[in-house]
């Protein structure tokens, strides 16, 4: 495949080095494109590395129609503030870029407006209440507490750096912060906290294409850091059965309603108070932060995707039967107390290393150790 278009990774993070090993399965040339030298992936073996002056907005306009690439690179991306840019104007870059029409990426980034789309489509969700300058902040207390507290508009969290989630366990906790977020932003969502353990989290990922779901792939959260709230540590695939085809069918609900096109992904919670699955949110227009642990199940969804948009046959590829995906062995240290969730003598793979293409890990560790000291000596110098 190597005289095939190359293609084009918007995200140099964790991710975006997912994707780029995933690419490399098949030869094609990649490129990756980032604002900071320090990403992992573009110090990956397999990648052409670009530095931009921003991952969104005029930078990453300006780098875009300044690359000399083939007419027909196939962009993926990865990071979640370059979506937002690249729908907008996706009329005139010469790639090929597969995203839902404009006006549904904005509806399914928007918590709020995702809020009131699933509502109207039946689409199972927490219970919640939007908030805006305009509405009673009281309203919240017909709420069932504790409560999480998100920004609606997500580039709020990125751009004027508000908290993404704040966890409230009284109306007059979630009171607070609330007023306290609507005097920098327009508006909030505050949902119901979902039952459960972290392990009880799910996930389906998926290429979409010709009103036709090519791939899909259903995952578990084994650990979250930090607990509750935080990103995956740990995945692995669910198993084929009656708990799988239940989640793989409201992600097909969702992705027919929203007239779906391109690689995005669906994040569930079972809720042990209802019985039942609640939608956590989407991930749109972007591959997700634990993509690789369908690749490495057998599954390489970036690789499909790439096959489909280029009429290209997709290679035949085995995985690994129950891998388990690590973000980081500094994560592994952090999540000692979850540890448990992992089978015995499952084979973990993680997502910086690779002894086939190590410099990713070898750029990500000190940075990460030096972190994981400068936290230690904070909470020390709170104790004191």
């Amino acid at each position: 495949m190597t005289s095939q278009p190359p293609a084009l990774v918007i995200g140099g993070e964790l991710n975006g080095l997912g994707v780029c090993r995933s690419l490399a399965e098949a030869g094609i040339k990649t490129y990756v494109l980032d604002n900071k030298w320090h990403q992992v992936a573009l110090w990956s073996r397999y990648v052409t590395p670009i530095k931009a002056d921003a991952i969104y907005g005029s930078g990453l306009l300006s780098a875009l129609h300044k690359l000399d690439l083939p007419e027909h690179t196939e962009v993926i991306i990865t990071d979640e503030m370059a979506v937002y840019t690249i729908s907008e104007y996706r009329a005139e870059l010469a790639f090929r870029i597969h995203l839902p029409p404009h006006d549904m990426v904005l509806t399914l980034q928007d918590k709020a407006l995702f809020h009131e789309f699933a509502m109207a489509h039946r689409l199972p969700v927490p219970d919640a209440v939007i908030l805006r300058n305009d509405t009673k902040v009281s309203s919240i207390r017909d709420l069932r507490f504790p409560v999480v507290i998100k920004p609606a508009d997500k580039q709020d969290h990125h751009i004027k750096r508000v908290s993404r989630i704040v966890l409230a366990h009284n109306p007059e906790e979630a009171i607070n912060a609330c007023e306290k977020l609507l005097k920098t932003i327009q508006e909030v969502i505050v949902q119901e906290c979902i039952e459960g353990p972290d392990s009880d989290i799910y996930f389906c990922l998926f290429y979409r294409k010709d009103n036709a779901t090519k791939a899909m792939f259903t995952g578990r959260k084994l650990v979250s850091i930090p607990h509750g709230i935080g990103s995956t540590a740990f995945c692995a695939e669910v198993p084929r059965g009656d708990l799988r085809t239940e989640l793989e069918d409201i992600t097909q609900k969702f992705t027919a309603a929203s007239n779906y096109v391109g690689l995005g992904s669906v994040e569930y919670k079972w809720d042990t108070r209802t019985a039942r699955f609640l939608i956590i949110e989407p991930t749109v227009g972007r591959t997700d932060w634990q993509e690789e642990i369908a690749t490495l199940s057998g599954t390489n969804i970036p690789l499909i995707g790439y096959c489909e948009e280029c009429n290209l046959p997709i290679p035949a590829r085995e995985g690994t039967p129950g891998v388990v995906w690590q973000q980081s062995y500094i994560e592994r240290m952090r999540a000692w107390a979850g540890l448990h969730n992992i089978p015995r003598k499952a084979p973990v793979v993680d997502g910086y290393w690779r002894r086939n293409d190590p410099i990713p890990a070898l750029i990500h560790y000190p940075y990460a150790i030096i972190g994981l000291f400068q936290g230690a000596v904070k909470r020390l110098s709170r104790w004191d």
